[in-house]
């Protein structure tokens, strides 16, 4: 959210970690009309689509159909593991939202993406009792383990794990 408006921003990171604003539209990560016009804005502007890129998103269905739709298999895609981790416990009761919040960090810390997916799957069963908990922390979990599965680590891993560097742009922008 930016004051009254919702916006949809395409942040790209070169080698060097420099960022700059590709894209912005009007919308939610949810409408994939939206998502669409601000990916075929950047293809038209010259960005390859036949080149592997890696897409960090929040979970807006919209905007993950959008990437798929346009780069197809080109499309690496890692959803924000931020995001997910307060999808899951908002079906939590609050007793329990700590300990699952960092049942989830220590999984998203593993060193390889299949010891992530067991931790992750092993807190899945624990919350047996919350189906809403379990299916969200189901659904997309592949994609919040790509850039452990593809190997990266470190500095680049901290700014990609999570969709805060648009939120931290944001942010510098409302104030």
């Amino acid at each position: 959210g930016f004051g009254d408006h919702t916006l949809v921003v395409a942040l790209g990171i070169d080698a060097q970690g420099h960022k700059d604003v590709l894209g912005v539209a009007e919308g939610s990560t949810e409408n994939e009309a939206v998502c669409r016009r601000l990916l075929a804005d950047l293809v038209d502007r010259g960005l390859p689509v036949e080149r592997a890129r890696l897409f960090v998103l929040d979970g807006g269905k919209g905007l993950r159909k959008a990437v798929r739709g346009i780069f197809g298999d080109w499309a690496l895609v890692h959803r924000c593991q931020l995001h997910k981790i307060r999808n899951v416990v908002e079906h939590l009761p609050q007793s329990k939202r700590a300990w699952a919040k960092a049942a989830m960090r220590k999984a998203y810390a593993s060193d390889t993406s299949e010891k992530a997916r067991r931790r992750l799957l092993d807190l899945a069963r624990s919350l047996a009792a919350h189906p809403g908990a379990v299916a969200s922390l189901k659904e997309g979990l592949e994609e919040t383990l790509t850039l452990l599965s593809l190997g990266v680590g470190g500095a680049l891993a901290r700014t990609l794990t999570t969709t805060n560097p648009i939120e931290n742009l944001q942010g510098t922008l409302k104030r």
